[in-house]
C-alpha cells in the first residue's frame, strides 16, 4: 500500500474530468498489473474518437491505399513542404524582372548559394511569407544602391538593388531577411525603424550605407 501524506488531492485526465478524489494521508492499495493495464488503455485510447475523425477526414481527400505507400517523412514533406531548400530548387521557382540582367542574376545566385538552409528559408519567408517549398517569387531589379532589399509578400516580389559586389548584396539581404518587423503599413518609404535590426558584423560601410534608407518587407 502507498502512504500519501497531506490533505486531499484530485486526479484529472487530459479532458480535465475529475477521476478520483483521494484523502491524502490515507492508505490506498498498490496498483495491480490489471490496474496498470486499465490505466494505460485509458491514457492511450482517450483520443481514439478524435484521431479517428482526423483519419476519416484525411482519407476523404487522400485515399487510404495511397497513404499506406508513404512514411511519416514523405507525408510531412507533401503537407508542409520541403524544409531544406537547394539552390537548384530555388532556381526553378524564382523569376527576374526585367529578365536578361545576367551579371546581377549570377551575383544573386552566388549569394543564395552561400546561404545556409535556414537563411534560404528566411529568404523565401521574406518574399512570400512561407519558409518551405513549393513556392514562387520574383526578383525585381532597381538602381538605388543606397537602399536595402524590400519585399511585398502579397505579390511575392523582392525589390533588389543591383549592388556593385556580392558581399554588399549578401550583407544587406541578410539584414532584410532577419528583420522581424515586417509590417511597414503606415510607414513612408525609408521610415522603417532600423534600430530593431541586428546588423551582420561583416556589413560593409561603403556603397551608400544609410540605415535610415533601409526598406524592409511590407
Amino acid at each position: 500500500a502507498l502512504q500519501l501524506p497531506g490533505a486531499r488531492s484530485s486526479t484529472f485526465d487530459q479532458s480535465c474530468d475529475s477521476l478520483a478524489s483521494v484523502p491524502l494521508g490515507a492508505m490506498i492499495p498498490s496498483p495491480t498489473p490489471t490496474d496498470r493495464a486499465a490505466a494505460e488503455a485509458h491514457l492511450l485510447g482517450q483520443w481514439d474518437v478524435q484521431l479517428d475523425a482526423m483519419r476519416r477526414g484525411l482519407c476523404s481527400v487522400v485515399p487510404a491505399s495511397v497513404l499506406a505507400l508513404l512514411n511519416w517523412r514523405d507525408l510531412e514533406a507533401i503537407v508542409c513542404g520541403q524544409s531544406q531548400i537547394e539552390v537548384a530548387d530555388l532556381q526553378r521557382c524564382v523569376g527576374f524582372s526585367p529578365p536578361g540582367n545576367f551579371a546581377a542574376e549570377a551575383m544573386f545566385w552566388e549569394v543564395v548559394g552561400g546561404l545556409s538552409y535556414e537563411e534560404r528559408g528566411l529568404l523565401c519567408h521574406f518574399a512570400t511569407g512561407r519558409m518551405r517549398l513549393p513556392l514562387q517569387f520574383k526578383v525585381s531589379w532597381n538602381s538605388d544602391l543606397s537602399r536595402f532589399p524590400q519585399a511585398t509578400t502579397c505579390v511575392k516580389e523582392i525589390s533588389l538593388p543591383r549592388y556593385d559586389t556580392a558581399a554588399t548584396m549578401r550583407a544587406r539581404l541578410l539584414v532584410a531577411i532577419h528583420c522581424r518587423d515586417i509590417d511597414t503599413d503606415g510607414h513612408a518609404p525609408g521610415e522603417v525603424d532600423m534600430d530593431v535590426v541586428e546588423e551582420p558584423s561583416d556589413l560593409p560601410t561603403g556603397d551608400g550605407w544609410a540605415p535610415g534608407g533601409a526598406g524592409i518587407a511590407a
